[in-house]
């Protein structure tokens, strides 16, 4: 109809409003929340809704003990058109904090399957690594060269030595956010207590909760959605906290 009523092609003097008409017209019923709501308006007007003519019905027995009056047509088609309104708002906001725990998400997610950075590093051990039996319970303390102390475990024995100056380990950790996997003393491996390399498999899930959430259609109840996309972007922040306490 555009093609056939455009002012360039159709030389007729009503040429433009019929444009203008069909335009409106795509924009209402082109969104879904509008169209439903052009939808009720037109079945009331054409009497698809029997609606009572009047709302002063006498009190039966039946009624009588109960409170309140009954909602009419219009009152109900306003909740609704109000709640649509509301949940249009509000799942925009949504869906902004869902990209950007996604976002977040899927950086530590990815970071722990990338290729992990070495760097040598010159440490104290409580005691020495071959004294310490591999898969045992017992805690190692590894002071670092600035005076900080780590509790690590024993994980395995490697056969080969990284360590090529005495008291020097040699430190995997992750390319963006540098979180500590190992440390290789000699041919011992230790694994740092709560590591935060175990936690970054969790944020597989959180990223499949945010793309969950992205995909949700605006519907009456967003429940399920508000509290996915509350405890994902809690997640995403305890891991920031955690990360910037440990650094």
């Amino acid at each position: 109809m555009v093609s056939r009523y455009h002012p360039d092609i159709n030389p007729s003097e009503d040429a433009h409003q019929i444009i203008v008409e069909l335009n409106e017209a795509y924009e209402i019923l082109s969104d879904p929340n509008t169209k439903w709501i052009y939808d009720q308006h037109f079945l009331k007007k054409e009497g698809f809704y029997n609606q009572p003519a009047s709302n002063t019905e006498p009190q039966t027995d039946k009624r009588k003990y109960r409170k309140g009056t009954k909602e009419t047509l219009d009152q109900k088609l306003q909740k609704q058109e109000f709640a649509i309104r509301r949940n249009s708002s509000f799942n925009w906001k949504m869906k902004v904090l869902s990209i950007v725990s996604l976002f977040f998400a899927g950086l530590i997610f990815s970071d722990h399957y990338l290729p992990t950075k070495e760097s040598y590093q010159k440490v104290y051990a409580s005691f020495k690594p071959s004294e310490v039996p591999p898969n045992s319970q017992g805690s190692v303390a590894v002071f670092l060269d600035q005076g900080r102390k780590l509790e690590l475990y024993p994980s395995k024995i490697n056969n080969k030595i990284f360590a090529v100056k005495s008291g020097e380990a040699l430190f995997t950790s992750t390319p963006i956010f540098s979180i500590m996997k190992t440390i290789q003393v000699g041919k011992l491996v230790l694994i740092p207590f709560d590591s935060l390399y175990d936690l970054m498999l969790i944020y597989g899930i959180v990223c499949l909760s945010s793309l969950y959430v992205l995909s949700y259609k605006l519907e009456d109840s967003l429940v399920l959605p508000t509290i996915l996309t509350f405890f994902d972007n809690m997640l995403v922040i305890t891991f920031v906290i955690l990360w910037a306490t440990e650094n």
